[in-house]
């Protein structure tokens, strides 16, 4: 239901880098969208929705779901295996697995299959970086297939 609700919304305004980074107009200037509503309830709490784009992440996050996350989180340690949404340099907004923190403090991460950057393309980030732990994914609901 949710995940129903939340492409609706992206139909008609529709989730992305730049969304995520949306302002709100102040008044007597332009409408304020109904996706910057939502942004700005969600950043009250310290959480951030993101529209999934391509396949490195799948199975476990399929392109085209939703994800949740929360800068709040942030405060505790990060640890091996934990999902991330990081501001990469050379690959703008991504959503990879920790792979380690090295002996400085750098964080490497991974995709999810043999489809994605290796951790080595990907290399390490700042932990400034990252833009909040992923706590929820809201994936398409399965559809029943008729079997002959």
């Amino acid at each position: 239901m949710i995940f129903e609700l939340l492409n609706k919304l992206d139909e008609k305004y529709p989730f992305d880098c730049a969304a995520a980074q949306c302002d709100i107009p102040y008044k007597n200037s332009q409408p304020i969208s109904l996706q910057c509503v939502v942004i700005a309830i969600l950043r009250i709490f310290g959480l951030n929705l993101f529209k999934v784009t391509g396949e490195s992440m799948a199975p476990a996050i399929p392109s085209g779901c939703f994800i949740l996350s929360a800068k709040l989180l942030m405060m505790l340690p990060i640890k091996e295996g934990q999902t991330m949404v990081i501001n990469h340099p050379q690959f703008g907004v991504i959503v990879k697995t920790v792979a380690m923190v090295d002996k400085n403090g750098f964080v490497w991460s991974r995709g999810a299959n043999n489809n994605s950057l290796s951790v080595e393309q990907l290399g390490p980030v700042y932990k400034h970086q990252i833009l909040g732990r992923v706590v929820r994914v809201f994936t398409p609901p399965l559809t029943k297939k008729a079997y002959l």
